[in-house]
């Protein structure tokens, strides 16, 4: 499933530097192992059903919106650094431990979110980001951080993966936002 295009250390700092953050939501075409979300109608629908749900309101569900049942069935990726990795758990961290190069990933995880944080003045306006009042702006960043330091984690113990091939979509304007339950990533 992973396909990465930016395997070593020099270019993912550039693809980093370089990126356009979320400034091609919703036309991602989709590949193996990974869900194309392109209908906005859906995302809105999505949006204010969960809206509904944590208010504990209880509607009927919007039909004729095909992309509607892949999003019901989306578990979000994290959007919070204090998150355990939903592939690796600690296995690779467990590794850069043993190794001794702890202080390293922290370094490397602090310098690169840096360089990502630089170019979110730049994000511009979405209508996927923003639906109605639900501003996803803030969970989008967190989810490309956390991405990041994930991602070092595969680079800084020679397992490229998952969190590799999110960053590349992240560098190419998508939000790699939420698995599946048959392990695809699904993406705007």
């Amino acid at each position: 499933m992973e396909r990465c295009v930016t395997p070593d250390l020099d270019q993912f700092q550039t693809r980093i530097r370089e990126a356009r953050w979320f400034s091609r939501l919703g036309s991602f075409t989709g590949r193996d192992g990974y869900v194309a979300i392109t209908d906005h109608n859906a995302w809105v629908a999505q949006t204010r059903r969960l809206i509904l749900k944590e208010f504990a309101f209880h509607g009927d569900k919007p039909r004729g919106i095909g992309q509607l049942a892949v999003l019901d069935s989306v578990e979000s990726l994290p959007t919070e650094q204090s998150v355990e990795d939903p592939f690796h758990q600690r296995t690779l961290y467990d590794r850069i431990q043993s190794a001794g190069k702890t202080e390293l990933l922290k370094r490397w995880s602090l310098e690169h979110c840096r360089i990502a944080r630089s170019g979110f003045a730049a994000i511009p306006e979405n209508r996927w980001l923003k639906v109605g009042r639900t501003d996803y702006s803030g969970a989008a960043e967190q989810a490309l951080l956390f991405a990041i330091r994930a991602a070092g984690t595969e680079l800084l113990t020679d397992q490229v993966g998952i969190w590799c091939a999110c960053v590349d979509l992240y560098c190419a304007g998508h939000w790699p936002f939420g698995r599946l339950p048959t392990g695809e990533i699904a993406v705007l």
